[in-house]
């Protein structure tokens, strides 16, 4: 089993950069959007710092960004104080109501867990975005990541579920203020701190020109967007 992300400040600060210097939650929102109506109630479950809650806001009625991560939250609340359409809980998204017409799972929790929580909820569709390969980007060390998008349609196949899928590839570069900067981020993201990795990875470091964020570390996503429908939706109340 995976284990369950953790934030803190500098993987706040670093994720925060990169979200800030990319078009990758605008995209991704528009995207999500061809399958949400203007008047959805919308769950992004496992928000983290929330940037795709927030673009999500701009397409839909409202958006409640849960996070089990009081530091995320935290952030995500700063950063969006005057937003009305978006409600922040900091809560398991497993063990609250679910009045939602729409959940999203953006590479949170497994497929299984992401079905449950569908099928208890008044949801018409889950939008499940899943990584195409089991790399770890920033980690030389052998362990992959399980939940990727093979073994979510082989799930969903399985189980007889109705479903679309896409495949994109959105760009979510890391940008750094300094080489230390890149140094200390690769240790941070590092599964094992006694390997040494920090300098092939380094070497992957691109000069962008900017005075602010002088280098940025090149970030391709591959991922695939399910679309999964719901034969027959209960009612709920909207309130």
């Amino acid at each position: 089993m995976e284990q369950r992300f953790y934030w803190n400040e500098e993987r706040i600060r670093f994720f925060s950069d990169a979200a800030e210097h990319s078009t990758f939650f605008r995209t991704l929102a528009a995207l999500l959007s061809e399958h949400i109506r203007p008047d959805d109630r919308v769950l992004d479950a496992g928000c983290g710092l929330g940037y795709l809650s927030t673009e999500l806001t701009k397409v839909c009625a409202q958006v409640t960004a849960v996070d089990l991560e009081p530091k995320a939250i935290d952030a995500l609340k700063d950063r969006t104080r005057d937003l009305k359409t978006l409600r922040t809980v900091c809560a398991d998204v497993f063990r609250i109501p679910l009045p939602y017409d729409v959940i999203v799972c953006c590479r949170f929790g497994s497929t299984t867990e992401a079905l449950e929580l569908f099928d208890r909820s008044c949801a018409r569709e889950l939008i499940l975005i899943k990584r195409q390969s089991p790399d770890r980007r920033f980690d030389a060390s052998k362990e992959r990541h399980a939940r990727t998008a093979a073994e979510a349609e082989a799930i969903l196949r399985r189980q007889g579920r109705p479903f679309e899928a896409r495949d994109v590839t959105l760009n979510l570069d890391q940008p750094f203020r300094s080489v230390e900067d890149a140094e200390r981020f690769f240790r941070a993201y590092r599964s094992d701190p006694d390997t040494a990795q920090s300098e092939q990875l380094l070497l992957k470091l691109e000069k962008t020109g900017d005075d602010a964020f002088p280098y940025r570390f090149p970030v391709s996503n591959a991922l695939r967007i399910f679309w999964v429908q719901k034969a027959a939706v209960r009612d709920c109340d909207r309130t």
